[in-house]
């Protein structure tokens, strides 16, 4: 929900859109974490949280070094959310990976907007938008 809401029929989502809620998202992500790990502190003491809020960004213990080194996690950045709305729109199922985890964070984007549709089952549906006059 970018802006703060369910879309309904005929709406357009752009990338920009998703761009431009970003800072916000960043914001109450950096709330959530803390809390999770002001939690984890108190439930699991003996164990070190999992995750950390850093410089702005978000990291988690790395599991390829069995928790002893962080890595960055970039799953909930634009680009990968954008990718599971290409995925969905294309039908193109797990083209980036789960949920566009594998999107690398300076792909080309190959959808450049969606109009919400209607749909028989009652699920929100997207069409792809490419050309300026349709987005506009």
């Amino acid at each position: 929900m970018v802006h703060g809401r369910e879309p309904k029929v005929g709406e357009i989502l752009t990338y920009e859109d998703l761009e431009k809620a970003w800072p916000r998202e960043r914001k109450l992500r950096e709330m959530e974490v803390s809390l999770f790990c002001e939690a984890w502190g108190r439930r699991v003491p003996g164990l070190p949280c999992p995750l950390k809020w850093e410089g702005g960004k978000l990291f988690r213990r790395s599991a390829a070094s069995q928790g002893r080194e962080w890595v960055e996690y970039t799953g909930d950045y634009p680009r990968r959310n954008w990718a599971c709305v290409e995925q969905e729109v294309l039908n193109i199922p797990d083209y980036y990976g789960y949920w566009g985890m594998d999107a690398p964070l300076d792909a080309p984007l190959r959808v450049r907007a969606v109009r919400f549709v209607e749909s028989e089952d009652g699920r929100q549906r997207a069409e792809p938008l490419q050309a300026k006059s349709e987005i506009a």
